[in-house]
């Protein structure tokens, strides 16, 4: 697996992500956002475009995690704190609205949300129990979450990596 921050302005983002995340990580840096990406009128970067463009990095034996400073929005939301390809390789995070003055608390929202990321790329969809792929439109319900996967999510990770074992 591999951290990739889009700007080298967020590396120290990107590698705090990866000391959370553990030993199945590295860190790529100096990724600049690419000047045809969209911003909207308030100054926020359109995810979708972004996510398009890690898909096209070519690097397919690795699940990407971009990790960005800018703040995001999606289909059309005020903003988002991440997005994932369903099943995908690709899934971004943004520190914007996770930061606070409280360092192990950003560390642990930085968990919880690149977990949560990661998860969508497993063909995890968004749970009702508590559990870390519980949907959070605002910073204290990612407070409020697990860093971990319920029973049943933890169990469709496994059956996903056995699976991948095979091939």
């Amino acid at each position: 697996m591999l951290v990739l921050p889009v700007c080298s302005a967020d590396a120290g983002a990107a590698e705090q992500t990866a000391a959370v995340m553990g030993r199945r990580f590295s860190v790529h840096l100096g990724r600049a956002l690419n000047p045809r990406l969209c911003f909207n009128s308030r100054s926020q970067v359109v995810a979708e475009p972004l996510l398009e463009e890690l898909c096209s990095l070519g690097l397919s034996r690795f699940k990407l995690l971009g990790v960005t400073g800018h703040d995001l929005t999606a289909d059309g939301s005020s903003y988002v704190f991440g997005l994932a390809e369903l099943g995908g390789r690709a899934a971004l995070l943004s520190t914007f609205r996770l930061r606070c003055a409280e360092h192990e608390r950003f560390m642990l929202r930085l968990l919880k949300e690149a977990l949560h990321e990661l998860g969508h790329t497993f063909g995890l969809k968004h749970c009702t129990q508590s559990c870390v792929m519980r949907f959070s439109a605002e910073v204290h319900e990612v407070d409020a979450k697990p860093a971990c996967f319920c029973s049943s999510c933890a169990s469709s990770l496994t059956r996903f990596q056995s699976l991948a074992g095979r091939i």
